[in-house]
């Protein structure tokens, strides 16, 4: 795994935790997450970073993230002192699919203050000040 897909891994399972945390990994988790660096991270950056962390994640290229898979991921998570576990297996049948590992964003919908699917660093800043232990 790259250097960028194992901090995804660790990282990007729910990206916004991480946003929401004081200091500076959060900042550099927006930094991260903003790819073309003009102070918002939109749903697609959020989902292109997901898409790679499932694309690095998923060793046989299946299209599918099997137990052996997740139980990696998860591992690489707990190294890394990360975000707890995995987006569920919505559907149950036992794996993630693609669908299922970026389907659902609830801490970027609570970020996003006026819902239009980009989150700019006033409305992170505002986030996570309200989140701030």
């Amino acid at each position: 795994m790259t250097r960028l897909a194992i901090l995804l891994v660790a990282t990007c399972a729910d990206a916004l935790p991480a946003m929401a945390e004081t200091g500076g990994r959060g900042a550099r988790m927006f930094q991260l997450l903003d790819a073309d660096a003009d102070g918002q991270v939109t749903m697609a950056e959020l989902t292109a970073g997901k898409t790679e962390m499932f694309a690095a994640a998923d060793a046989n290229a299946d299209g599918l993230l099997n137990a052996e898979e997740r139980a990696l991921m998860r591992e690489a998570a707990r190294q890394r002192a990360a975000a707890n576990g995995v987006p569920g297996d919505a559907d149950g049948d036992g794996n993630i699919s693609l669908a299922e590992f970026t389907g659902t964003n609830p801490l970027f919908d609570r970020a996003d203050a006026d819902g239009d699917d980009i989150v700019t660093r006033a409305e992170f800043d505002t986030f996570r000040g309200q989140h701030r232990p």
